[in-house]
Formats: structure tokens, sequence, C-alpha cells
């Protein structure tokens, strides 16, 4: 398998829910999995997960009985903003 790397990604959504409400929806495993969570044949499951600056979350998705996908997130910096920047 070709392992392809990037640079980062920056992610900015609104969310209609209090910023603590969201963060801890984007910064605990439980979460995440509700979140994610696919259907249609597909699973979704985290190798590894540890939401701190410096550490690396490892995640397999893919339709059920096929060759996964893997997805490593690593958290360079967190930022909250509370409004449009």
């Amino acid at each position: 398998m070709a392992s392809i790397k990037h640079g980062a990604v920056t992610l900015e959504r609104i969310y209609a829910s209090p910023i603590e409400q969201v963060f801890t929806a984007l910064s605990t495993r439980e979460a995440l999995l509700e979140w994610s969570a696919p259907s249609g044949g597909w699973t979704f499951s985290y190798d590894r997960f540890d939401f701190r600056v410096g550490n690396t979350d490892v995640a397999e998705f893919g339709p059920i009985g096929g060759e996964p996908y893997v997805n490593e997130t690593t958290y360079r910096r967190r930022r909250l903003l509370t409004g449009p920047s």
C-alpha cells in the first residue's frame, strides 16, 4: 500500500453549541466514535487515541471485510475560537 503524506490541514466550522460541548465532542474517543459512526456496511475504530499536543491518533475505517484505510492525526496545536476571526 502506498503511503501519502500531506502537510497541515486546518478545519474551521461554526457549531450552534457551547464551545465546551464542542471541545468535549472533538477531544474524547467515545464522542468521536459516536460522531464518526459509519453506516452502510462500514466500520470505524481507534487503534490509538491521545488528544494532547504532540501526540497522535491512529484510526482505521473502511468497508466491513475489506481493506481498511488508516488515518493518523498528530495534534500540533489546539486553538479554540469563540467567534469569527
